[in-house]
């Protein structure tokens, strides 16, 4: 009898030891086919390797690519930096094969994904000759806003003939000296201003045009001094 009970306690055993383990999940569909790596609550945590379309090999949380690691696409193309929930952000170099060419190497800073340039700053602007200087300053966290306002020397002053596009549907708010911008998605990409104003000698009327993006989900200044 008691031979008998260890045969069987050797042969559940053994099923349980041989049994495979229940998958750990990769939230990110293009490199959830396998998973090899550290787990947790059924879910990539720490560091592993994920195989789909693309591969990423790197740190994991909560599923999803969060820490250093490095995602390689399909075509060899790859990333090398930092994730935040599964997409790039901060410090990383990205290089793209060129068929024929030297591989182009891409370095510097992304926000949500998005490449911002040599600076980590959470915005990036551009503007004509025209204009003396863009300043765009952060006034809340909360909030999902830009107000435009326009200033020669100082003073304000009014922005005609206003044209905005940008990659969102967005209909600004003017009224006199600035321009609102309300309920936007961000990162607002994309905008790209112009306007007019009468010139301070003269009555010429001098052309301007603005461009910028914005990462940061906040409530955004942005002031426009013109010559």
């Amino acid at each position: 009898m008691i031979k008998s009970f260890i045969i069987l306690l050797i042969v559940v055993l053994g099923d349980q030891a041989i049994s495979p383990v229940k998958d750990c999940e990769v939230l990110l569909e293009t490199i959830s086919g396998t998973y090899d790596g550290d787990c947790k609550k059924g879910l990539a945590e720490g560091t592993g390797t994920a195989k789909g379309v693309d591969t990423y090999i790197g740190e994991f949380k909560k599923g999803l690519p969060d820490g250093q690691g490095r995602y390689i696409w399909k075509n060899g193309d790859y990333f090398s930096g930092d994730f935040v929930k599964g997409m790039k952000e901060g410090y990383g170099e990205m290089k793209v094969k060129r068929e024929g060419q030297k591989d182009s190497l891409l370095a510097g800073y992304w926000i949500k994904d998005i490449f911002v340039g040599a600076s980590n700053l959470p915005y990036r602007e551009s503007h004509s000759s025209n204009i003396k200087s863009v300043m765009i300053e952060e006034i809340t966290e909360n909030g999902s806003e830009i107000m435009i306002v326009y200033a020669r020397n100082k003073q304000s002053i009014v922005a005609d003939g206003l044209r905005l596009v940008s990659d969102q549907d967005v209909k600004p708010l003017s009224e006199f000296e600035y321009t609102v911008l309300r309920k936007l998605d961000f990162p607002f990409t994309g905008a790209k201003m112009d306007f007019r104003s009468q010139a301070p000698v003269g009555s010429n009327i001098l052309e301007y045009h603005v461009e910028f993006d914005i990462f940061k989900k906040a409530r955004w200044l942005i002031t426009i001094e013109v010559y």
